[in-house]
Parts: C-alpha cells; sequence; structure tokens
C-alpha cells in the first residue's frame, strides 16, 4: 500500500467518512472467510538499511496440541490475540435507505501461551478499534468490551480481567462513551488507568478505590489525548490538538500541588507555563499516538506521519524530556507500511532498541538511527510459502519479556515469533481467523 493511499483513507476515517472504507474492508474480510470458511530540533537521516542475516464467562477451548520441536515451548508470559468469529461477514443485510450494514466489528479476544496452548475465549466482545493493554506487572489486561451492536455505545465499558479471564474491575457502562477508543494507558503503580475524555481532560482512575482524579484540563474547543505517564509517575506526556489538524506534543509535571494543569490554547496564545511543547506539527485528524517511555523516565518514543510543506513524513521520534529536545529517525525511504504507524514500534527494555515495521520486513534501530533489518520480506514469504505476487505483512511487532525473541502478526491469519536477530521463524499454533483484528500484545512479564 503505498503512502499516499494510506494516508489517504486515514483523512477519510478521520472526517467521518468512514463507511465506504469500512464496507471495502468487509468485502475483503468477507472474501477471505470464505475461502478459509512537525519541529524536531535534530534529525537524523537514515538510509534504507542492508539486509544482516457481552462479556461471558472466560471458556478453555481444546486446541491443537503445540509441536515440542516448534521450538516455543519454553517461552514466558501470556499472549492476548484478537480473532473474528467463525462465519463472520457471511450474512451482511444493508438498509436500502441509509446503506448502512446491518453488523458489528466485535471480535474474540483470546488469551493464549506463546505456543499456542492453554487457550482462553476472554470475550466475544472486544473491540476491533481500541488497544488491549497489559498491566505493567503482566498480571492484568484492560480491554474495551461492546455492547450488543456495533452503535450499542451506551452500552460499552473498559473491564480488566485477571489471568484465569475473571473481571475484576470496570469502568462502567457508559463511560467509554466518553473517551476515545484508544485513549486509555496504565499507570506504573498497575492499579491506576489513565484516560482523556473529549472535551473534558486527562484523568487518572484507580481501580481499587474508584476514585479519579484529574491531570488535564481541556479547554475551548481543543482536545487532549493519548496520556502516558513516566515510570516514576512524576510526567505526563499526552498530545493536545487544535483545528483538527495542528498537534502538540505535551509534557507536564505531574506535582499534586499544582493539579489540574489547564490546558493550552496556542490558537488564542493562551499557554500555560507548566506545559512544555517537546514536538508539533501538522495532521488531518486528532490521530491518537502511542508513546513508550524508557525505564529511566528519561526518554520517550513515538512514530507518527505528519504533513510537511503539502508532503507525508513519516519518522521515529525521540525526546529527551528533561533536556526538552527531541530527534528523529527518518523513514522516508519507506515505500510502504501498516496504516497504524505509532502501533507498530516497540521499545526493548533496556531502552535502546526500537522495532518498527515497513516494506513488508521487521527492522531494528537504536537510539541513533542505525538500523539493521531483522526478517525481510523475502524471507517471510518463503517461510509462510506465499505465491510470488503476495506479499507477508508484517505488523504489530512486540518483543518477548526477556527481550530474546519478537512476536508479530502477518496477514490474514498467521503469529509469527522469530528470534532478535531474526533467526528461527515459528508460527504460533492459532486456527482463529484474525484478518487484522489489532495484532497481538505479549505480557511484559
Amino acid at each position: 500500500m503505498s503512502k499516499e493511499s494510506d494516508s489517504y483513507k486515514k483523512r477519510l476515517s478521520e472526517q467521518g467518512l468512514w463507511l465506504s472504507g469500512t464496507i471495502l474492508t468487509i468485502a475483503a474480510i468477507t472474501s477471505a472467510c470464505n475461502a478459509k470458511n512537525n519541529d524536531p530540533i535534530s534529525t537524523t537521516d537514515t538510509p534504507p538499511p542492508t539486509s544482516t542475516s457481552e462479556h461471558i464467562s472466560p471458556t478453555t477451548q481444546t486446541e491443537i496440541t503445540p509441536l515440542k520441536e516448534n521450538g516455543l515451548e519454553d517461552l514466558s508470559g501470556k499472549i492476548l490475540v484478537r480473532s473474528f468469529p467463525d462465519g463472520f461477514g457471511q450474512d451482511i443485510n444493508f438498509d436500502e435507505q441509509s446503506d448502512i450494514p446491518d453488523f458489528d466489528l466485535s471480535v474474540n479476544l483470546w488469551l493464549i501461551n506463546p505456543n499456542g496452548s492453554e487457550k482462553i475465549l476472554i470475550s466475544e466482545r472486544s473491540s476491533i478499534n481500541a488497544p488491549v493493554l497489559w498491566s505493567p506487572k503482566g498480571d492484568m489486561f484492560a480491554a474495551l468490551i461492546e455492547g450488543d451492536s456495533y452503535f450499542d455505545f451506551q452500552n460499552d465499558q473498559w473491564n480488566v480481567f485477571d489471568l484465569k479471564g475473571n473481571v475484576i474491575a470496570t469502568l462502567g457502562k457508559g463511560f467509554a462513551t466518553l473517551i476515545p477508543e484508544e485513549d486509555v494507558s496504565w499507570s506504573p503503580t498497575d492499579n491506576s488507568l489513565i484516560y482523556s475524555q473529549k472535551f473534558g481532560g486527562i484523568f487518572e482512575y484507580n481501580i481499587n478505590t474508584q476514585h479519579t482524579r484529574e491531570f488535564i484540563t481541556t479547554t475551548g474547543r481543543t482536545l487532549d489525548n493519548s496520556p502516558a505517564i513516566s515510570p516514576d509517575g512524576s510526567k505526563l506526556i499526552y498530545v493536545h490538538h487544535e483545528f483538527g489538524s495542528n498537534y502538540y506534543v505535551t509534557l507536564a509535571k505531574l506535582d499534586p500541588n499544582k493539579l489540574p494543569h489547564k490546558g493550552n490554547e496556542h490558537n488564542l496564545g493562551v499557554i500555560n507555563p507548566e506545559l512544555k511543547v517537546l514536538s508539533s506539527g501538522e495532521f488531518s485528524g486528532d490521530v491518537p499516538f502511542r508513546f513508550l517511555w524508557t525505564r529511566d523516565g528519561q526518554k520517550v518514543i513515538w512514530a507518527q506521519e505528519t504533513i510537511s510543506n503539502d508532503n507525508f513524513d513519516q519518522a521515529i521520534y525521540i525526546a529527551d524530556v528533561n533536556r526538552e529536545l527531541v530527534t528523529r529517525i527518518d523513514l522516508n525511504w519507506c515505500t510502504s507500511w501498516p496504516s497504524k504507524i505509532g502501533d507498530n514500534i516497540d521499545l526493548s527494555k533496556d531502552g535502546q532498541t526500537i522495532l518498527f515495521t515497513c516494506n513488508d520486513s521487521l527492522y531494528a534501530t537504536d537510539l541513533n538511527g542505525d538500523i539493521t533489518t531483522i526478517l525481510d520480506s523475502e524471507d517471510l514469504k518463503l517461510f509462510l510459502k506465499l505465491p510470488n505476487y503476495q506479499d507477508g505483512f508484517v505488523e504489530y511487532p512486540r518483543w518477548s519479556p526477556d527481550g530474546k525473541h519478537i512476536i508479530f502478526y502477518s496477514f490474514p491469519d498467521d503469529i509469527i515469533i522469530v528470534k532478535n536477530d531474526g533467526s528461527d521463524i515459528e508460527k504460533v499454533p492459532f486456527t482463529e481467523a484474525l484478518l487484522n483484528t489489532g495484532g497481538v500484545e505479549w505480557s511484559p512479564k
């Protein structure tokens, strides 16, 4: 997919003209199911790299017995993965007056071991649009569970589950309607969720005490979203949006004596000195970001596509929050990439290596922009035995808990695990229809 066409789809979606794209997506899914039944201070110019070698009770399902020789039996942690239900897309009806399809995009949410064993069905109504989020300790996870239909927003709710699939906390029915679907994250204390509320602000919800604390008060008709707290809990990074196109990556100190901070209104010249803008740019739509903090809380990483001089510009950004210095690694040599660039990066636990995907390949870079190829598209095609005309998609790369392996999703139905040097490619035994339902998430421990 070209950069221009991908960005055009984003712009249609963000301006509310999502229906035609959704219908096209459903058509593709139906076919597959039937067949299966910017202002950075400094910049790193990087050339293309060279290759270097409704909630239901959780139910344990009978699944393929993982092969002992597949090399996955000793991997630690748990994996969250979503799949479409059997027969999805085979009975789609359209209202003749409105052309609105009578369907929803809820999917199954599964908890499995990396070798495919101990498969537990967590919910049949997980949102396809919202992420599933592991807590910092890896003993809980949060997911948006939808109401009885795609448009039943009042009964959507964020649930927190334990590792047996039991609901241990919820933000309440209807509460999710106030929160953009991709705007929830965990606090480093493992007992709170951070969320943004449209035209309201940024808040912390303690799942034990059910107490809510406000961090940012949004002012005017602006938006503040994508919150992420530093590991020591002292800083908050988020994105401030104005006019639906201008964004400001903003840093706030979480001094309890100064909370909540009143948000900025740059267009009116209303600036809160407690809020530091690290980077700004232009993009069509209030696109959420995915921020990744280093463990020491000194740096934060994200990836974003922006518009510069009427050209699309893609890069990985690295912010030194103490020096308020932002560098970036240009990715303009990429000819194709996944639609959500921000979801297609991951940071190693030592904070030194960033995974990312483009050109249907898996790459790693250090913080200086030294890029190496972990797995290229040709090697993946050979492993998957794909025909020459079909590319091997690489999306949603995530590190294993020990950093020795990488997991990713390959369209349409494969979950792949590979060593961090690109060797020993293995397919996770999982027979459900994935069809780009949001990738996979490996627990941190």
